[in-house]
């Protein structure tokens, strides 16, 4: 049975196909315009809520401090060919973390054949100067993408991102949703002291898998957003992390979710 908002304000969150959905744009409109909204949100998402931001803000300050302390501050530069080295070296090294396995054989990725395993996972390489937990299933979403030129400037600030993946009935898959229904997780690659190196090993492992059809890799095109270092972006641990769902190909056999071309 429908439970209601944790808000107060009423609004019945139901189920939809097999799934437990709040919509989230319902709710918010079903809201007073005089903080309530807001206060939903932070109780729906409370990633997104003030104090947690703070905390993990600070937490994030913390840990990048530590971090270049250990990896240094005079980083070179590499050049795209020592990125495509490197992600060559991420796809094929056996993993701890994978039982062993490299990355291409535990993502199920027949990569010699030029295609993918039935059910191979899907997944997605990002980048990030935040924490990966708050970035990793941002594409996922409509939100934060205006499109943005190599040296950081906005080509149209009123755009919005287009997710590959929806629900069935063309709704977007939230963050919770696709954690909990679709199995997603993430795992870190690669980190630098320096946005272009990072930047440069996301576009070679996008790039490495850009054959494979979309739907098991998650973005459109390789190597889109800012990619030189601003001066807002010292003193950041620049990441690459692999996001990645062992159930979207199921989902999508079964018409759960589909494609958004």
């Amino acid at each position: 049975m429908p439970s209601r908002c944790a808000c107060g304000c009423g609004q019945k969150i139901g189920v939809k196909g097999n799934y437990l959905k709040a919509c989230a744009k319902a709710l918010g409109t079903s809201c007073d315009p005089t903080g309530k909204t807001k206060a939903h949100n932070d109780i729906i998402n409370p990633i997104n809520g003030p104090i947690n931001n703070k905390r993990m803000q600070e937490a994030a300050r913390v840990e990048n401090e530590e971090r270049i302390t250990k990896m240094g501050k005079d980083e070179p530069i590499i050049t795209e060919a020592m990125a495509a080295a490197t992600a060559d070296i991420l796809s094929t090294s056996p993993r701890a973390i994978f039982k062993g396995l490299t990355l291409e054989e535990f993502l199920q990725l027949a990569s010699d054949l030029g295609q993918s395993e039935v059910d191979a996972c899907a997944f997605y390489f990002g980048y990030t100067g935040r924490q990966i937990v708050v970035e990793y299933l941002r594409f996922l979403t409509e939100r934060g993408a205006s499109q943005q030129a190599e040296d950081g400037t906005f080509i149209d600030p009123s755009a919005r991102n287009r997710p590959v993946l929806l629900w069935a009935d063309d709704s977007v898959i939230t963050q919770k949703e696709a954690e909990t229904q679709l199995g997603f997780k993430y795992i870190e690659l690669y980190a630098s002291t320096l946005k272009i190196n990072a930047r440069r090993v996301e576009a070679a492992l996008q790039m490495r898998f850009q054959h494979l059809p979309l739907g098991t890799r998650l973005w459109r095109a390789p190597d889109k957003g800012p990619k030189y270092d601003q001066p807002e972006d010292a003193g950041k641990v620049h990441k690459v992390f692999l996001t990645y769902s062992p159930l979207v190909a199921k989902a999508r056999r079964d018409l759960w979710i589909k494609l958004n071309p």
